[in-house]
């Protein structure tokens, strides 16, 4: 679980994805619950927004970026991670 929040919390795509919103003045409070399946070999089967309080081109933005993160291989996990801007 720590590693995924890790792993969202410092991804610079998923911030990119906020930017503009920030520059407006209207990003502060913004989030996005997250549910990971993540493989043994550390890719993600599957990653989804579960809730959210941005529009919905943010979120695709979201989901594109977070399917990029990789994992240590280890056991198959599923995982549900918030992620604040």
């Amino acid at each position: 679980m720590r590693q995924g929040k890790r792993a969202l919390a410092t991804s610079p795509s998923l911030r990119a994805c906020v930017r503009r919103l920030s520059k407006h003045g209207v990003a502060a409070g913004s989030y996005a619950v997250f549910e990971l399946g993540i493989n043994t070999d550390g890719n993600l089967g599957f990653v989804s927004v579960k809730r959210s309080n941005l529009g919905l081109e943010v979120r695709t933005c979201l989901l594109e970026a977070a399917g990029s993160i990789r994992f240590p291989p280890g056991p198959t996990a599923t995982l549900q991670v918030r992620w604040n801007y």
